[in-house]
Parts: structure tokens; C-alpha cells; sequence
């Protein structure tokens, strides 16, 4: 990436830790410069406002530097790391309209966790029988999103498969709907894996409408190969 680049990264943290950006030595360590870690969290949180990325718990504590900083932010950047859009998303879930139920993957964890959104909109025909005069999300349809988000998870873990186009198999969820969600209202997902092989996922998962949790799902799949 261009010049630019490094030093729009290094005048972000030379706001952060006061220190005029051409003072500060590229390869010392923050904590010779006497940078808390409280700071090193304010430099993570500014580069993922800033750059649109999210910053996996396992990278922060090598941002100990201002090159490392660099490092780190360029190549989140370049791999698109930490969000997916509509169009990368149809690129991994064989789900289209009106049954495609994730609209954006907005944290990534690769392979481990992500978070994703799917925004509530009430002109879905499905609010007109689900109930009339009473609205409501059915709860088979928040169990979809939730495995959509899982097949998404899995293919951080698993990208040379996954861009196989395999075959998706649920095996088995066990569901705690807890609370209703509404037209207009922003489902957020959280998938966490518990073990991931090739031919199959264990996954956990949390729905959330703003702080409430509206579901929990614990289920498993199978990956096989598409059928010609």
C-alpha cells in the first residue's frame, strides 16, 4: 500500500499516545515509550472505526509497535478481513431471496467466531399470516439465520472446501427461543465453533436484538461433496 497509507496509520496513533508522529520510533516497542496497554486498546479500536476491519483477539498483543501497527492494519486490509457484503456472502451460502436470511458479516474471527446482521424488514411477506395485526419474526426463520451465520463460520475455517460449493446437512440443533422479534428490528448473530473437520461443524450460536437475547441454537452438520 502507498505512503499514505502508513502514515495516515501513523498520525492515528500519534493522536492516541501524543507523540508527534515524526517522533515516534517506527520499531520500540509502546511500552519503551511508556504507551499503557489501555492505549494499545484505543489504537485497535481506532484502526477498526477507521479502516472498516475488525482485529481478532489473538493480533492484538503483536501491535506493540508502530511498524507492527502498519503490519497488522495492511494486511486485514488487504484480505477484506473482518466484514463480508451481500455479494461475498451469496458467494458462500447456496440461499438467495427471499430465503437468504444474513445480510452482512460485520466481525471475523477466522474460523473460530463471527458476527453477522440480518436487518428486519417489514414489508417481508411472511409478517402478513405471521400473526395479522401482530407481527412476528417467525421463530423457524431466526433458526435459518442462525445456521446460515454457521455455514459462514465454517467457511473461515474451511475456504478451499467451502469454494467447492459442497453439500450442507443439518444433523442436529437443539433451539431456546427466548424472546420475539419484530419488523424493523436488527437480528444480530453470533456463531462460535466448537470443532470444525472438513466434513462437518459443531457450531453455537446466540441471536440478539439489541442487548436481549431472542435465541440460542447449539447444532451440527454435515459437508459433503456436491452431488453431480
Amino acid at each position: 500500500m502507498p505512503a499514505k497509507f502508513e502514515n495516515e496509520i501513523a498520525e492515528l496513533v500519534s493522536e492516541i499516545i501524543e507523540i508527534p508522529a515524526d517522533k515516534i520510533d517506527p520499531d520500540k516497542d509502546f511500552a519503551d515509550l511508556e504507551v499503557d496497554s489501555m492505549k494499545g486498546l484505543e489504537i485497535v479500536a481506532a484502526l477498526e472505526r477507521r479502516f472498516k476491519i475488525t482485529v481478532p483477539e489473538t493480533e492484538i498483543p503483536k501491535a506493540r509497535t508502530l511498524n507492527k501497527v502498519i503490519e497488522l492494519a495492511r494486511n486485514l486490509k488487504q484480505s477484506g478481513y473482518g466484514r463480508m457484503d451481500k455479494e461475498k456472502i451469496k458467494s458462500i451460502l447456496p440461499h438467495r431471496e427471499p430465503f437468504l436470511f444474513i445480510d452482512e458479516v460485520v466481525e471475523i474471527d477466522e474460523g473460530r467466531r463471527i458476527v453477522a446482521k440480518k436487518y428486519i424488514d417489514p414489508k417481508e411477506k411472511y409478517f402478513e399470516g405471521h400473526f395479522p395485526n401482530k407481527p412476528i419474526m417467525p421463530g423457524a426463520l431466526i433458526i435459518e439465520a442462525m445456521a446460515q451465520a454457521s455455514l459462514i463460520l465454517y467457511y473461515t475455517a474451511k475456504p478451499q472446501i467451502a469454494n467447492t460449493h459442497p453439500d450442507y446437512y443439518l444433523v442436529k440443533v437443539n433451539t431456546e427461543l427466548l424472546s420475539p422479534v419484530y419488523p424493523g428490528d436488527t437480528l444480530t448473530i453470533e456463531a462460535k465453533s466448537v470443532k470444525i473437520l472438513d466434513t462437518s461443524g459443531i457450531i453455537e450460536t446466540i441471536a440478539m436484538v439489541g442487548d436481549t437475547v431472542v435465541a440460542k441454537t447449539s447444532g451440527a452438520f454435515a459437508v459433503k461433496p456436491k452431488k453431480e
